[in-house]
C-alpha cells in the first residue's frame, strides 16, 4: 500500500509495493544510512524531482517503508519548494507533511543529517544559515 504525501509523491516498503497502475516505483535500498552516501541521495532526489516535474506519481520504496523513503520523500518536498532560506524551517515543515501522512515514519538521525548536507549541496545558500542540530 502507497502511504501518499501528496497526490503524486507517495512511500512504500518493498513488501507493500503493489500501486495502482501508472505509478513509477523508484527504490532507495541502496542508501545505507551513511554519511558516504550523499551523492547518492543527491542522485535520488534529483531524479525523483524530474519525475515529477513530469508529472510522474512516483513512491519511493524501501525495505520497510519507515526510514530511507520517507527521509528521501522529505528531501524532494525540500528541494521541490525551497522557499526558505533556512533549510532546517524547511525541513521540519516537510517532516511534519510526511509524519501526518505516515504517522509510523522513523528516520534515523543519521540520514537526515546526511541528506541535509546533500540538500545544502545542492542548495549551498542553505549551508550558510543552517543551525545544525
Amino acid at each position: 500500500m502507497t502511504h501518499w504525501i501528496t497526490d503524486q509523491l507517495g512511500t512504500i516498503g518493498i513488501f507493500h509495493s503493489f500501486t495502482e497502475e501508472g505509478v513509477v516505483i523508484y527504490d532507495v535500498r541502496d542508501i545505507l544510512d551513511e554519511e558516504k552516501d550523499i551523492e547518492i541521495i543527491k542522485r535520488k532526489i534529483t531524479i525523483i524531482c524530474c519525475l515529477l516535474t513530469a508529472g510522474e506519481r512516483v513512491a519511493v520504496r524501501c525495505a520497510g517503508g519507515l526510514n530511507r523513503s520517507n527521509c528521501i520523500a522529505i528531501g524532494v518536498l525540500c528541494y521541490m519548494n525551497p522557499w526558505g532560506t533556512n533549510l532546517d524551517e524547511v525541513w521540519d515543515h516537510n517532516y511534519k507533511k510526511v509524519k501526518e501522512a505516515i504517522p509510523h515514519a522513523l528516520i534515523s538521525q543519521t540520514l537526515i543529517d546526511t541528506t541535509k548536507k546533500a540538500l545544502i549541496s545542492l542548495y549551498p545558500r542553505w549551508g550558510e544559515t543552517c543551525q545544525r542540530k
